[in-house]
């Protein structure tokens, strides 16, 4: 699935950006042959030039990098998404000779994202087959901010009657940090979807063409299942409260 290797974060932006997750995506993406996935590359934004510092140090990779954030303002969502896509390439590049990483690899992954006109898509190139050989799949995801969409895209063995199905949508970090979605499978000849480290799984029954999950009921699954699933919240405690069952 999706390499987000190294995984990079921004710290110290003054306003949120929502569409941030975009750029890091379509970036990460593209990104080929740079650091592994154990590792994080911390972009620090400081409000002066003489604030800036790197700190290579163990398996976080950090640079301290000066940002006049009062620009954002006057710029429209995609000149933002452009500014934040050179930031994270000319950060890279500055660390890419201690960290004997390739700049060329590094400008591809730059000039692929503004190919992709910094819109997140991505799609597994494997197809995988049930036991019966009757049937693949592959998928397909996507990003709007803060929320991923995963689909299924399942087919005959002859690639006919191809049909895409929204799994579910759920929260970015899901699929970036925690990594929940990494691995679809074939859970029988019939349903196709994830198995998660608890045991739970989510999956597309091709037969009755319904969507489910298997769990225990219990309100720690119950909770999981929550957390997976993609909504918005007015403030932080809501949402707190909804992964615990405290608010409906």
């Amino acid at each position: 699935m999706i390499k987000f290797a190294p995984f990079i974060s921004i710290y110290g932006l003054k306003e949120e950006f929502e569409p941030l997750n975009e750029v890091i995506w379509t970036f990460s993406k593209h990104l080929k042959h740079i650091g592994t996935q154990g590792q994080r590359f911390n972009i620090h934004l400081v409000d002066y030039k003489e604030a800036e510092r790197i700190c290579l140090e163990g398996s976080i990779k950090s640079v301290w990098v000066f940002l006049d954030q009062s620009l954002l303002k006057e710029n429209d969502v995609q000149k933002n998404k452009k500014v934040f896509l050179e930031l994270i390439t000319q950060s890279l590049i500055k660390v890419a000779n201690p960290l004997n990483w390739d700049k060329d690899n590094i400008k591809i992954a730059y000039n692929k994202s503004i190919e992709d006109n910094l819109t997140f898509i991505f799609q597994s190139k494997r197809a995988s087959y049930n036991l019966s050989k009757s049937h693949k799949t592959k998928i397909r995801i996507t990003l709007n901010e803060l929320k991923a969409s995963v689909y299924i895209l399942i087919s005959d063995k002859n690639e006919k009657n191809v049909k895409e199905v929204l799994l579910i949508e759920t929260f970015a970090h899901n699929v970036s940090f925690f990594r929940f979605f990494d691995k679809p499978l074939w859970l029988n000849d019939n349903q196709f979807g994830f198995i998660f480290y608890n045991g739970i799984s989510l999956y597309y029954s091709k037969d009755n063409k319904e969507i489910g999950w298997n769990h225990t009921g219990s309100e720690e699954d119950l909770g999981f299942i929550r957390s997976c699933t993609f909504r918005t919240f007015s403030s932080k405690q809501e949402r707190t409260e909804w992964t615990n069952g405290l608010a409906h």
